[in-house]
């Protein structure tokens, strides 16, 4: 089986572990272009933002993303991942092994059951009592 998440390019920023010199420079430059920004302390600060988004240690195989497609938005960054699940597929199984990620991930998060669609369930985890609010979502497809 191969998964392929190809996001859309005008929306998110791929974060490379080990991107060549110059790299935040040239994307915040390209982005600013995109965006309709013109100053460069906004160009600036995205640059900035870029270089600590790299800089930061990943606690797992994962890719970065950033989301911006509007400078009225603050950015968001999410680290996206896909993990086997090895259970034996019963309902309680795979609910168990959502929760076992959601804690082994984010410790004392709040639970909430997901249903985004008719063949996907899964479980989002937040933790409030920190300044941005850390959180996560875990899914599973039907079937898998």
């Amino acid at each position: 089986m191969q998964i392929a998440v190809t996001p859309d390019p005008q929306r998110w920023v791929i974060i490379p572990p080990f991107p060549p010199p110059g790299w935040a420079r040239e994307e915040a430059r390209h982005r600013s272009a995109h965006l309709g920004v013109t100053g460069p302390q906004w160009r600036s600060e995205l640059e900035s933002l870029l270089n600590e988004l790299q800089a930061m240690e990943r606690q797992g195989r994962f890719a970065r993303l950033m989301h911006i497609d509007d400078v009225a938005h603050p950015p968001f960054v999410v680290d996206l991942s896909l993990e086997i699940a090895k259970d034996d597929g019963s309902k309680e199984a795979r609910r168990a092994t959502q929760r076992h990620l959601v804690s082994a991930l984010l410790p004392e998060a709040e639970l909430v059951r997901l249903r985004p669609g008719p063949d996907m369930v899964g479980f989002s985890g937040l933790l409030r009592v920190q300044r941005p609010h850390p959180g996560l979502v875990v899914l599973r497809l039907a079937g898998l």
